[in-house]
C-alpha cells in the first residue's frame, strides 16, 4: 500500500487534540497523547486541531520518557540512516513494530539525505505516520552538525504541517550510534522546535521522547535553561 492509498483510507478519521495541553514536564509510560483513537462507523470527521492561541509555545512541548513506538500520536519521527531500510536503535524498533509494509514503502523512497525528511504510513504502529529523518554523525561540533540536526527538526515539522498531523513525537536524533552529545542535541532540538512553533499553529503538540532517566534529566535541564532565556524577553 502506498502512502497515498493509506491516507485515502484514514482521511476523515483524525480526531482533534484536546483544547489544552495534556501534560507539562515528564509523562509516564502508557500515557496517551494526541488523537490516536478513531471514531466508529458513521461518525463525523473532526478537523485537524491547531493549538489554542492562549497556550504558550513552550507549553506545546512535552518530555516523555519511554518507548516512542507505543505512543498514540499522529506521527512519530524515526532517526533513520540514509538508506531508510532500517537499522539499530530506534530505527530498528520502529521497523519491527510497524511491520513489513513500512520497509516495502521505504524501498520506494530512494533514501534520504542528512538533514532531510520523508513521510510514510505508520502501518502497525499506534502512530498514523512515520517521518524518517537522517541526523548527522558527531565530529566534534565543527563540521556543520548543529545546522544539519536543526534541519532534521525543521524538515520534519514542515512535513507535519503539510499533512493532518497535530501531534508529533521526536526521539533524540543522532544521540545513539552517531555520537551526538545529549545536551548539545537537546539544546538544538528545543530551540529549533520552539522557533517553528512560534511561527506556525501546527502541530499543536510536540513530544520529546527520551530513552532513560539520564536522557530525561538532561533534556529537562535543557528545556528549563531555554525557558529561562526566554523569560526576560517575555517581561
Amino acid at each position: 500500500m502506498t502512502l497515498h492509498d493509506w491516507e485515502t483510507q484514514v482521511r476523515g478519521k483524525m480526531l482533534p487534540l484536546p483544547d489544552r495541553v495534556l501534560y507539562t514536564g515528564t509523562a509516564r509510560a502508557g500515557d496517551r497523547f494526541g488523537s490516536s483513537s478513531q471514531p466508529g462507523p458513521g461518525s463525523c470527521a473532526a478537523p485537524a486541531m491547531v493549538h489554542d492561541p492562549g497556550v504558550s509555545v513552550l507549553a506545546r512541548i512535552t518530555i516523555f520518557e519511554g518507548d516512542i513506538t507505543t505512543l498514540g500520536v499522529d506521527a512519530i519521527v524515526n532517526a533513520a540512516n540514509s538508506s531508510l531500510l532500517g537499522g539499530g536503535g530506534v530505527d530498528g524498533a520502529i521497523h519491527r513494530r510497524a511491520g513489513k509494509g513500512l520497509l516495502a514503502e521505504c524501498r520506494q523512497l530512494g533514501g534520504c539525505k542528512i538533514g532531510d525528511a520523508k513521510l510514510t504510513a505508520g502501518y502497525n504502529l499506534p502512530a498514523k505516520y512515520v517521518i524518517h529523518t537522517v541526523g548527522p554523525r558527531w565530529h566534534g561540533g565543527h563540521s556543520g552538525e548543529r545546522a544539519q540536526l536543526a534541519s532534521c527538526y525543521r524538515k520534519s515539522l514542515e512535513i507535519a504541517r503539510n499533512h493532518p498531523i497535530s501531534s508529533i513525537a521526536f526521539p533524540a536524533i543522532s544521540t545513539g550510534a552517531y555520537g551526538y552529545p545529549v545536551r548539545e542535541a537537546a539544546d538544538t532540538a528545543i530551540a529549533t522546535i520552539a522557533a517553528e512553533l512560534a511561527a506556525y499553529d501546527r502541530p499543536a503538540q510536540v513530544i520529546l521522547c527520551t530513552y532513560n532517566a539520564v536522557a530525561t534529566r538532561i533534556t529537562t535541564e535543557a528545556f528549563e535553561a531555554y525557558k529561562g532565556l526566554q523569560a526576560p524577553a517575555a517581561r
